[in-house]
């Protein structure tokens, strides 16, 4: 519909409580009037809304590409570097400066990963936007789990570097603002959950990459262990019901066989954490 694409224009919302006026409908919080100024003030565009029962102020927020570039310029952040420009930029070298060509051996058989891959440098406004690697799909660097990043550190910044210095959590706890929560873009998650739930995707094969583009490094990382964690427990699975069968052959459930399994298990997991490592 119309209003699920105008909304997934936005990244967060804000919900707020109305207040009783005493006499007739109700009113804006005080809290929320100073945090939509603040977020006005910060350069931040903001869509506010009421609730079907019109006792709750639901605040959509964006950060237009501008602001974004500019904050990221000023808090140094980190963004990927497109491979083939950097490839490229390392192959050419620099005369000029003295900066003979550097040809890094892409050795596959070693790791599967290019030597170009996930680099990062410091984001520049003032630099080509062709060297930020910018995944198939989207028009910019500026990818969703950036623009979340960057618009909750806008959020806590202090408002002489462009932020709009909200204590966030104190706010949450007091109840000046009852919730704050990204909003999910229901195509990419479709997707996701597509892949994920697919009958010929393992575990160890889950779309990590896509994943930590969409929701961020901790939760691919959580899905990285689980992965590897599930693929080394065919091993200790395989091995156990061999032993349940000599249990259940034997009848007995204190079969002298059951401390070498123990202590097999003691030594995979050992093995599999070093592997994880």
């Amino acid at each position: 519909s119309n209003i699920t694409e105008f909304s997934m224009q936005f990244d967060y919302v804000m919900v707020f409580k109305m207040v009783d006026s005493g006499d007739g409908p109700m009113k804006q919080s005080d809290s929320a009037k100073s945090v939509m100024h603040a977020l006005l003030q910060a350069g931040l565009e903001i869509f506010p809304y009421l609730s079907c029962q019109k006792d709750e102020l639901y605040v959509l927020i964006r950060a237009p590409l501008s602001k974004l570039k500019d904050f990221a310029d000023q808090e140094d952040y980190l963004m990927a570097v497109d491979e083939i420009f950097l490839e490229t930029v390392l192959l050419a070298g620099d005369a000029e400066a003295k900066i003979a060509p550097i040809d890094i051996t892409d050795n596959r058989a070693i790791t599967p990963y290019s030597p170009y891959q996930y680099m990062f440098m410091e984001f520049r406004a003032s630099l080509d936007n062709g060297m930020y690697a910018v995944p198939a799909g989207e028009e910019n660097a500026f990818v969703k789990s950036v623009r979340l990043k960057l618009i909750m550190a806008i959020f806590r910044a202090p408002k002489r570097s462009g932020g709009c210095d909200l204590e966030i959590n104190k706010m949450l706890y007091k109840k000046d603002i009852l919730a704050l929560f990204p909003l999910h873009d229901r195509e990419i998650t479709d997707q996701l959950a597509k892949k994920c739930t697919s009958v010929y995707t393992m575990p160890w094969d889950a779309p990590t990459h896509d994943m930590k583009e969409y929701f961020g490094e901790k939760i691919a990382l959580y899905t990285v262990f689980v992965g590897h964690y599930s693929l080394y427990l065919i091993i200790p699975s395989i091995i156990g019901l061999v032993f349940q069968l000599v249990v259940w052959g034997t009848g007995d459930y204190s079969s002298p066989v059951l401390p070498f399994y123990s202590l097999l298990i003691t030594v995979w997991a050992i093995v599999m954490l070093e592997f994880w490592k």
